[in-house]
C-alpha cells in the first residue's frame, strides 16, 4: 500500500548533478511503499504552482476617468459599451487587445459634438439652410433678401442650438406702402383712419391696433 506523506518544510537538497547544486524551499509530497522511515532513502518530489496575476484595463474618456477594472492575464477583453452625451457622438474605444497582456493598459475614447439643421422659413418660403453645433448660439439672418418682404424678427429662436434639427420662423410684412412728405421731421401720418406717431424717414415697420404689421416707406 502507497502512502503519501506531504511536509511543508524548508528542504535544502544539495544535488550533485553535472557539478550542479540545488537549493529549493517548496511543498514535499513524499511517496512510499509500507515503510515511514525518512532515513530509509526515498525519493522527494518538489511541487511548485503558478497563480494567475491581474492587471487593470483603464477606460478614459475626453482625459477623465470613466472606468477601471481588473482582469486576469489572457482573460478574453470584452470592451465596455459605448457612453452617451447628448449633443455628441462617440468616437469609439482606442486600440484593445483581444487578451489581457502582463501589464496595466489604458484605452481612450472622446467625444465629438454633432452639427445639427436650423432652418429660416417666411411663411411657406426657405430663405436657408444652417448646420450649427450642439450648444452653440444661432446666428440669425438680418434679412429675407427680398424686395418685397420685409423681416420684422424671428420668432421662438432658443438660446442655443439643441440636440435635433429645427425650424424657425419670421415675423414680416408682405409688400409697401409709400408716403410722400414735404416735411423733413416727420411726426404725424395719418393711415388706416388713425395718426401713427414718429415715423422716420425711410422703411417703417409699425404696428397697428387691429395687430398687423405693416411696412410704410416714408419719402
Amino acid at each position: 500500500m502507497m502512502r503519501i506523506v506531504r511536509y511543508i518544510v524548508v528542504l535544502i537538497c544539495i544535488m550533485l548533478w553535472g557539478g550542479n547544486a540545488l537549493a529549493q524551499s517548496d511543498d514535499i509530497e513524499v511517496a512510499d511503499s509500507t515503510s515511514a522511515d525518512w532515513e530509509g532513502g526515498y525519493n522527494a518530489t518538489i511541487i511548485g504552482s503558478f497563480a494567475i496575476n491581474s492587471y487593470t484595463l483603464s477606460y478614459m474618456v475626453d482625459g477623465a476617468e470613466y472606468k477601471t477594472i481588473t482582469i486576469l492575464y489572457g482573460t478574453t477583453i470584452i470592451p465596455e459599451t459605448y457612453p452617451t452625451k447628448e449633443g455628441y457622438t462617440f468616437s469609439g474605444w482606442s486600440e484593445i487587445p483581444e487578451t489581457m497582456p502582463a501589464h496595466n493598459i489604458t484605452v481612450t475614447g472622446i467625444f465629438s459634438v454633432n452639427k445639427y439643421k436650423v432652418t429660416f422659413m417666411y411663411g411657406n418660403n426657405v430663405l436657408t439652410t444652417i448646420e450649427v453645433n450642439y450648444g452653440e448660439a444661432i446666428e440669425l439672418p438680418t434679412s429675407l433678401n427680398s424686395e418685397r418682404y420685409t423681416l420684422v424678427e424671428w420668432k421662438e429662436v432658443p438660446e442655443t442650438m439643441p440636440a435635433y434639427d429645427i425650424i424657425i420662423y419670421a415675423d414680416y410684412v408682405d409688400g409697401i406702402e409709400t408716403i410722400t412728405t414735404d416735411r423733413k421731421d416727420v411726426q404725424y401720418i395719418q393711415m388706416t383712419g388713425m395718426y401713427i406717431n414718429g415715423l422716420k424717414r425711410g422703411v417703417n415697420i409699425i404696428r397697428t391696433k387691429n395687430g398687423k404689421t405693416r411696412k410704410v416707406l416714408v419719402k
